[in-house]
């Protein structure tokens, strides 16, 4: 009787348990793509500040993200409108722990972009 008791319990368990395939390819290109955009290109950004004179934008840091690290190019048509992008060129892999990341500031005479002009940052903001 116990023979029996096992063997419809196990048969139970098998009919019971199912194959469960989990398709994880978009994640992983997910978190490839996530890894290039903030490694080596269009850099997610902690926050953008667009001031008179400057923009300050905050990325995401292990402690070696610097202003010779992150390029910032101006598309200038002629207009009274810029759109900056700030991209990655070196990846940060400096271990501190740095929860804000890091603010960096560029003025506009250093992106040659005249005083009174419209202001428009490409990146994505990402908290």
């Amino acid at each position: 009787m116990i023979n029996k008791t096992f063997v419809v319990m196990g048969v139970a368990c098998l009919a019971l348990s199912g194959c469960i395939i989990v398709d994880s390819d978009e994640d992983v290109h997910d978190k490839y793509r996530y890894h290039a955009e903030t490694q080596f290109g269009l850099e997610p950004l902690k926050a953008v500040n667009i001031g008179a004179s400057d923009v300050t934008v905050r990325l995401a840091s292990g402690g070696c993200t610097s202003k010779s690290t992150v390029e910032a190019s101006v598309d200038k048509d002629g207009r009274k409108e810029y759109e900056i992008a700030f991209e990655r060129l070196t990846e940060d892999s400096c271990k501190a722990y740095m929860p804000d990341g890091v603010a960096l500031t560029w003025t506009y005479a250093e992106l040659d972009i005249p005083a009174g002009s419209y202001v428009r940052v490409l990146n994505k903001v990402k908290n």
